[in-house]
């Protein structure tokens, strides 16, 4: 019998190293190699380990505030489950690590504390009877919606709309032109998916009550212009910055140069050009996909609308360059705006729709 030589303490990512231990699960016999004399058999002795402490901090996300701001846990601990949250016209689906619930779903049966701080968010999903059943102004929003929708380009908000208007739903109704929409300022929810709408008018920043937000799978026709084999686009998007949205992908022969897209190669036969766009935006404290799919009718047909103009520029290739025409629309300021109105619904939309 007599005491073991001290060995260097071990080191494990995340914990911090507390002694050593006969049994694995730290049940046994603690070990001091001051003080520990060796029994007359073999022992093994295992490692014991206390995991670093990691702030893990609750977002509700838009709701309203029930539960605790944080909590405190080490690496692999399980945290403490919380009561859900609320919020008004919302379901609570649950917590995940990206506010858009694109992240880590967060399971506190069986999620274990990583080894780092984490911020979960509260998922909200629309109740089905919410705008119906939870906002007393209702009526009032679909007056608003109806009318801007149909193309009513004299239609004015007034004080009583821009007060009580909280939640507006114009999905599906050929809404182009938003300018006007920042003029909401109460604006809650605002859902405007399966639109026509190409740019995001800086006034939108006015929605600072924003906290629902729908902007996806929008469709957009551009003025038909002349066919040519080789074509280059900028892209029209902008978000609510002014920033360009540059193209995302496209089919056929293509190549996609910061905010440019560029055709080449083109079938004769072709006639439609398009790409879709993709981009995150937050108004207010609302976050939304903006995207959709921007479209290029091309025609073989002068048109008496539009001055096409052939400007000659090369299109890298490999070991030598090709010429690319690309082909300019000239709107007259004229055509332009009586193409637009306030939320207006495109002319050639069934207005029964």
């Amino acid at each position: 019998m007599g005491l073991a030589t001290s060995v260097l303490d071990p080191s494990y990512t995340g914990y911090i190293f507390k002694g050593w231990n006969t049994a694995k699960d730290g049940t046994g016999v603690t070990w001091d190699f001051n003080t520990s004399l060796m029994p007359n058999n073999d022992v093994t002795l295992f490692a014991q380990w206390k995991g670093i402490s990691h702030n893990l901090v609750f977002n509700i996300n838009g709701g309203d505030r029930s539960t605790p701001n944080s909590q405190i846990i080490a690496t692999d601990d399980f945290a403490t489950s919380v009561s859900n949250p609320i919020r008004n016209g919302y379901s609570f689906v649950g917590w995940n690590t990206a506010p858009d619930g694109s992240g880590i779903a967060w399971d506190f049966s069986n999620t274990k504390m990583p080894n780092q701080d984490i911020m979960l968010y509260a998922i909200w999903k629309l109740s089905n009877n919410s705008i119906a059943n939870t906002f007393s102004d209702y009526s009032l929003a679909l007056a608003i919606a109806d009318a801007i929708a149909d193309g009513d380009v004299n239609a004015s908000l007034t004080d009583d709309m821009i007060t009580n208007c909280t939640i507006l739903n114009l999905e599906s109704k050929g809404i182009v032109d938003l300018r006007e929409i920042g003029k909401l300022v109460n604006l809650r929810q605002l859902l405007l998916k399966n639109n026509e709408i190409m740019i995001l008018p800086p006034e939108m920043r006015n929605l600072i009550n924003l906290d629902y937000l729908t902007l996806d799978n929008q469709n957009i026709f551009l003025p038909t212009i002349q066919y040519c084999s080789f074509f280059k686009l900028v892209s029209p998007i902008k978000n609510q910055k002014g920033e360009i949205v540059p193209p995302k992908n496209s089919s056929g022969n293509y190549s996609i140069n910061g905010n440019e897209i560029i055709w080449y190669n083109l079938d004769a036969q072709i006639k439609l050009l398009s790409f879709t766009f993709e981009d995150s935006v937050v108004i207010g404290n609302a976050t939304a996909n903006y995207s959709g799919t921007v479209n290029q009718p091309l025609t073989f047909e002068k048109s008496n609308d539009s001055l096409s103009i052939l400007n000659i520029s090369s299109l890298p290739k490999t070991g030598h360059s090709v010429f690319m025409f690309s082909s300019i629309i000239l709107l007259t300021v004229g055509s332009l705006l009586s193409g637009i109105g306030f939320l207006k619904r495109k002319n050639n939309k069934d207005t029964n729709k």
